[in-house]
């Protein structure tokens, strides 16, 4: 597409051919009309996604290995 063909406020990117079958497979299992759309879903997946829960709990007892652990592994 020529720069005076392009339609105001688009752009091109430059994707593996791998990426572009991952963006068309989320495109067809969303039901999505464009990679725009898809692109937009993963960044909002991405900003509300959970975050880490490391050292939520920080009152937790540290695990200690009971003496008579069946799954130890000798030597530890």
């Amino acid at each position: 597409m020529s720069a005076s063909t392009e339609k105001p406020g688009t752009t091109t990117i430059q994707l593996m051919v791998d990426t572009k079958e991952e963006l068309n497979a989320l495109k067809e299992c969303n039901n999505m009309n464009t990679y725009d759309d898809v692109i937009k879903f993963l960044i909002n997946t991405r900003k509300t996604s959970v975050k880490s829960l490391f050292g939520c709990t920080p009152d937790i007892t540290p695990f200690k290995r009971e003496e008579d652990d069946s799954h130890r592994v000798p030597g530890n």
